[in-house]
């Protein structure tokens, strides 16, 4: 299309507004159709028509219904606001068929459609998400869920409302865990939100007044019975001050802290380097001698022991925490202990 004829086209598009403008001004008995545009319209779907934007009548109940029906353009997302010029409104009756001898339209200079929505605040999606969470740690005496809940809100279409939680992630013992929230509109999602959750568990456990060092035996002095937020992460507490007593640290164990399981053991009933009494029985015939112990042992257990008067190296059963009763002797000569 040359300069020409473009020019052309031009012009008598604006003759032909220019006879639009002069129609809107005259007597309204000349229009079949009247339509008066509001300022601001609320819309449900993703296009709207002129019924939904504008007040139209006129002589012709049939005419009055098919110009309510001409779709006007697509709506905005859900919560925005569409600007329209009354112009776009005219082109669009044009294009159904609308002389502009039939028409009067009635607008404003800028006309505004807004989609209708619903606004979900992440506190809502945060209550779905600490729900489904709670089931989750029910197998934890005491844990108690929170989310870190995000700031805002979403919009989305109007419709039949329903936040569904998905499957719980992460470690609850280590405290975090996850959960995707499906914001679904008459059974469609139309937006995902994940939310993360802290996963606190309070307890009454053992623990250690001070620092604990390791190969410390453990007394009534050097624990407490506490009711606390158990560390996460925080493996086998002992729950019973009679469970730790008279038991030897492993570990170093802080002050402030629960008592692990895995960082107590039981002192041996006999320790490398003790003197102890050695017992020989045969028969009826008991002799004890006093020798040094070469290993650590419970009560039941076969350790090697020194006798220092007759220089030998002896096999014998801890009775008791002094007494060692003799039940071999290691052939070899005296003294091989090096003692």
């Amino acid at each position: 299309m040359n300069f020409a004829l473009k020019a052309g086209c031009a012009l008598m598009l604006c003759l032909g507004l220019s006879a639009i403008s002069v129609v809107t001004a005259s007597a309204l008995t000349h229009a079949t159709v009247v339509v008066k545009v509001r300022d601001l319209s609320q819309v449900d779907g993703t296009q709207f028509s002129l019924g939904e934007i504008a007040t139209v009548s006129g002589d012709s109940s049939a005419e009055v219904a098919r110009a309510r029906s001409v779709i006007i353009g697509i709506s905005p997302l859900p919560g925005m606001v569409r600007n329209l010029m009354p112009g776009d409104i005219l082109v669009h009756l044009r294009a159904a068929g609308f002389k502009p001898a039939m028409l009067h339209i009635i607008a404003p200079s800028v006309v505004e459609v807004q989609r209708k929505s619903i606004t979900v605040s992440m506190a809502q999606a945060s209550a779905v998400a600490v729900k489904a969470a709670e089931a989750a740690v029910a197998t934890m005496p005491g844990a108690s869920v929170t989310a870190e809940t995000p700031n805002g809100s979403v919009n989305v279409p109007t419709g039949t409302l329903t936040l569904v939680a998905g499957p719980v992630s992460g470690q609850a013992d280590m405290g975090t865990l996850y959960v995707p929230v499906a914001i679904q509109v008459n059974g469609s999602t139309v937006q995902t939100v994940q939310i993360t959750l802290q996963v606190n568990q309070k307890a009454t456990l053992v623990v250690a007044n001070h620092t604990i060092s390791p190969q410390d035996i453990i007394t009534a002095a050097d624990v407490s019975l506490v009711t606390i937020n158990v560390p996460h992460g925080f493996n086998s507490p002992v729950t019973s001050i009679d469970a730790v007593i008279g038991k030897r640290a492993t570990s170093m164990i802080s002050a402030g802290m629960p008592v692990p399981a895995t960082a107590l053991e039981t002192p041996p009933d006999i320790t490398a380097g003790s003197v102890v009494t050695i017992l020989c029985a045969v028969g009826t015939v008991r002799i004890t001698a006093t020798g040094t112990a070469e290993a650590a042992g419970h009560v039941g257990e076969t350790i090697q022991v020194y006798a220092n008067s007759t220089r030998k190296m002896l096999s014998g059963i801890i009775l008791d925490k002094h007494t060692v009763q003799l039940t071999s002797i290691r052939n070899g000569q005296a003294g091989e202990s090096g003692k």
